[in-house]
């Protein structure tokens, strides 16, 4: 009994060792999307055509390679949409910490409310909210890129598909003389030859009487 509780016990664990928390993957504390590498991204988008022509040959090998980027590209946008939502909180604290802060100084409240935004505190985190939103505007565009370019290689393998069937033609491939279509094609033969056989064996001076 106490084996079973251990197996029990050992496989719970090796689960809780799998498990992938969602806040894990789209983490945003420290995180400048100015510094992300976006390498793979780019050298995937270069491979999209610029004139919408693409080898049926490589289509298919295409298709996926722009469908798992454009996961990758997924991924990104939920940190880029939650970062913009931290950033521009950031934004707001700010904006309410330099109105407060010069009000502090003997700055008249309405005075402070108009001149908050030089505030460099305030400037920087304003900063960092349009560096956030930039960031995600970069990236849904790549990913929508993408998108289309893996259903255009789809859609040309789909078109390739149909082409081949509408073109495709239905013929017998070996001669059955058992079959209908075999006895009507020998019985044709056979009487066509019979019909050439007997005008051959026609005796013209015994059949007629020719006088000369």
């Amino acid at each position: 009994m106490t084996g079973k509780k251990d197996k029990t016990r050992k496989k719970k664990s090796n689960m809780a060792d799998n498990v992938v928390r969602l806040g894990d993957l789209i983490k945003v504390e420290g995180l400048n999307p100015m510094n992300i590498d976006v390498g793979y991204i780019q050298d995937v988008s270069h491979k999209v055509p610029k004139d919408g022509s693409i080898d049926l040959n490589e289509a298919e090998r295409l298709a996926t390679i722009f469908l798992r980027c454009a996961d990758y590209c997924g991924e990104l946008i939920s940190q880029a949409v939650r970062l913009v939502g931290n950033k521009d909180a950031e934004r707001k604290s700010k904006k309410a910490d330099a109105i407060e802060g010069k009000i502090a100084k003997g700055t008249p409240a309405t005075t402070a409310r108009e001149t908050y935004s030089n505030d460099p505190k305030y400037v920087e985190a304003t900063n960092a909210h349009t560096e956030a939103e930039a960031f995600l505007v970069w990236i849904k565009q790549k990913y929508e890129n993408l998108i289309k370019a893996h259903v255009l290689c789809k859609d040309l393998l789909k078109s390739h598909v149909e082409n081949r069937s509408k073109s495709g033609w239905e013929g017998v491939d070996d001669f059955d003389p058992l079959s209908e279509t075999g006895k009507q094609v020998g019985q044709s033969s056979i009487e066509k030859s019979h019909d050439k056989s007997s005008l051959d064996s026609i005796n013209v001076e015994d059949d007629f009487n020719i006088d000369v």
